[in-house]
């Protein structure tokens, strides 16, 4: 017998396709720290055709400026659950302040760091005191200015992470009072009278102290009156303090 067999056989057909299983599988950025303000791009990279962040986007990364530490969570978007991760970026945060106490032109200005900080540590500071003269690296320096005007003062922490930014704040001396007195002609054996004539720049004169030159008793009288019993040159003296002294 004889049997015959076609070369061609068209009773069949094969298709290749590629084939991907999906997979729990995400990586994000690993957990990172910024000082406040900064800006950070978080990155993630998955076998998914589509990404969701806990902001909204939809993109392999985000740009993010968080005020405090925030933990973000990004899905890949795939045919199977559970393809997620998180990203926690920690906010370190130095806000630099400090007060001071106020003082007569030619005495020590005390100052004191009043400084916040957080995920941070400061290792120390550097005060410019505006006047010219030396700089400090105290934590709570105190500071002669060499005139009596209104010095820009500087503190920069050095923090060990170098987040944060200088602070200046305007520092101004107590106003000296000015002590001034006027009187009239005095005659033996009768009274003078003396006129407070002080001054202060800011403030009240609040306090007088008479020194008549006699011996006899002070006079703590803004406007006081004096009996002299004898014939003489005398030096009076008036002490003028203030509310600001």
């Amino acid at each position: 017998a004889l049997t015959v067999q076609r070369q061609n056989d068209c009773s069949k057909d094969t298709i290749k396709k590629p084939l991907y299983v999906y997979g729990p599988f995400v990586n994000a950025t690993p957990d990172t720290f910024i000082c406040k303000g900064q800006t950070i791009t978080l990155i993630a990279t998955a076998y998914a055709n589509q990404y969701l962040w806990s902001t909204g986007d939809s993109t392999p990364s985000i740009t993010v400026t968080p005020d405090t530490t925030t933990i973000y969570l990004v899905q890949g978007v795939t045919p199977c659950p559970g393809i997620e991760d998180t990203v926690r970026v920690t906010v370190r945060e130095v806000v630099a302040n400090f007060n001071f106490e106020m003082a007569c032109p030619g005495d020590s200005t005390h100052f004191f760091d009043n400084s916040y900080i957080v995920n941070d540590s400061i290792i120390g500071w550097m005060w410019n005191f505006g006047d010219g003269g030396m700089p400090s690296t105290a934590q709570n320096p105190a500071h002669i200015f060499t005139g009596s005007s209104t010095y820009n003062t500087t503190m920069q922490l050095v923090t060990q992470y170098n987040c944060g930014s200088p602070v200046m704040s305007p520092v101004s001396q107590l106003p000296k009072p000015v002590a001034d007195f006027t009187f009239s002609d005095i005659c033996i054996n009768d009274s003078g009278y003396f006129t407070d004539a002080s001054a202060v720049l800011s403030g009240t004169i609040t306090g007088w102290t008479w020194d008549f030159g006699d011996a006899a008793p002070v006079s703590y009288t803004q406007n006081p009156s004096h009996f002299y019993s004898a014939i003489g040159s005398y030096t009076v003296t008036l002490v003028a303090a203030s509310d600001s002294s």
